[in-house]
């Protein structure tokens, strides 16, 4: 009882305003729901797009220096050094079934996640790392948790399968997630 108290008269640290912020997003869908249940869902689930990983496959494991051992002289063969990894956004990866901010655009770099269609099964989205961009202007990709890129769906992306770009994710998004959703996750 003593840390949640601590955590509301505390309010300068970056822990406090985070707590205070779920809690108000929380307290702020529960309302919505209770006096407007249908039109604040349909609004945002029409509005606003909500990609959710469904594997660990963008998922660290340990720390970035334990994760990026095994995995460094595969970035070297895409030409990615640990300190430009660093510089990338999300370099400490994702968790399965958060909720992700994804914006449609054809402007991306090399590092950039983004959320293209499954060459293989064109109603299937992949959310991975672009870390090639070919000279033929496909691209490759690869999960952060992969050791290497995988066949028949990283490989060679035509530039037309790119749906969006993730911007941000939502703390304990999974959460909201389930909520809007009513049970249904990723």
């Amino acid at each position: 009882m003593k840390k949640i108290r601590y955590l509301f008269i505390k309010d300068k640290e970056i822990y406090s305003i985070l707590f205070q912020v779920t809690i108000g997003i929380l307290l702020f869908f529960v309302t919505l729901d209770i006096f407007h249940p249908v039109p604040f869902k349909t609004a945002i689930t029409s509005f606003v797009t909500l990609p959710c990983l469904s594997t660990n496959s963008m998922y660290h494991f340990s720390n970035f220096e334990n994760w990026w051992l095994p995995r460094r002289s595969i970035y070297h063969l895409f030409n990615i050094t640990k300190e430009e990894f660093k510089k990338y956004p999300f370099h400490n990866g994702l968790e399965s079934k958060e909720i992700l901010i994804e914006i449609p655009t054809n402007i991306y770099k090399k590092g950039d996640v983004l959320v293209f269609m499954d060459p293989q099964n064109r109603s299937k989205g992949i959310i991975h790392r672009l870390v090639y961009i070919n000279t033929n202007n496909s691209l490759i990709f690869m999960g952060d948790n992969n050791l290497f890129p995988v066949p028949n769906s990283d490989y060679y992306i035509p530039k037309e399968n790119i749906k969006g770009k993730i911007i941000a994710k939502v703390p304990f998004g999974r959460y909201i997630r389930r909520y809007i959703q009513r049970g249904n996750d990723c």
